[in-house]
């Protein structure tokens, strides 16, 4: 089981992890509220929003799958905060923030080791 956090913040726990292409899967279980706070509420505006954006690309709707509405979440997908730990307690920095997927999924590129 890996850990994802987004600064100090722990985002949840990513459970069955997996490298295809240079990309990693896991399935995710979530652990913030938004009683942690606000940025713990903007992380969470975030992945709702990707969960969204998602599934209208699933569906193939005519206004779905424009990458520029990633634009007004910009300090969250390219902060440089984004962290998975692995269970050895190794950080590797992620390029950018995962991408969600509604039902406990999600995906992440891996930046390199953190120390």
């Amino acid at each position: 089981m890996y850990v994802l956090s987004f600064g100090q913040l722990i985002v949840g726990q990513i459970k069955d992890p997996f490298c295809s292409d240079d990309t990693w899967h896991g399935n995710f279980d979530c652990q913030l509220q938004p009683a942690d706070g606000p940025l713990a509420q903007r992380v969470l505006e975030f992945i709702a929003f990707c969960e969204d954006w998602n599934e209208r690309v699933e569906r193939d709707e005519p206004s779905a799958g424009d990458p520029a509405e990633f634009d007004r979440y910009s300090d969250v997908v390219d902060s440089g905060l984004w962290e998975v730990q692995t269970e050895t307690g190794e950080r590797h920095r992620l390029e950018s923030a995962p991408l969600f997927v509604r039902g406990a999924e999600l995906s992440w590129r891996l930046l390199g080791p953190t120390g």
